[in-house]
């Protein structure tokens, strides 16, 4: 999903965009302005892809809030893991000192 709106992202962006360049980029004025759109001194209204991208960001927000900031069962799962971390058969082998200053002991590791 992540690649794919990597990719139309940027294309429905361009598209969106030059379709809003075809209004004026001051909406209140466009009655006051002598211009049309292929004139080269027009200004188009690119600011308006922007403010619908916020809009649709900023409605996210409510949706996104409702969720709770821990699932339940997840204290059990922490404690779970902890104790896994802590019940390595061979710690034995992180305690011993000078441990990691041989090429043997690189080995050791990578097993």
């Amino acid at each position: 999903i992540g690649s794919g709106m990597s990719v139309l992202g940027p294309a429905f962006g361009y598209v969106i965009g030059g379709q809003l360049l075809d209004i004026y980029i001051d909406i209140n004025a466009v009655s006051n302005v002598p211009l049309q759109p292929n004139d080269p001194r027009w200004l188009g209204a690119w600011w308006i892809g922007f403010l619908l991208c916020w809009i649709l960001a900023w409605s996210l927000v409510i949706p996104l809030s409702c969720f709770p900031k821990h699932l339940p069962g997840t204290e059990e799962i922490h404690r779970q893991k902890i104790s896994q971390a802590h019940s390595y058969k061979s710690a034995s082998v992180i305690t011993r000192h000078h441990y990691g200053e041989s090429f043997k002991d690189f080995l050791s590791v990578l097993l």
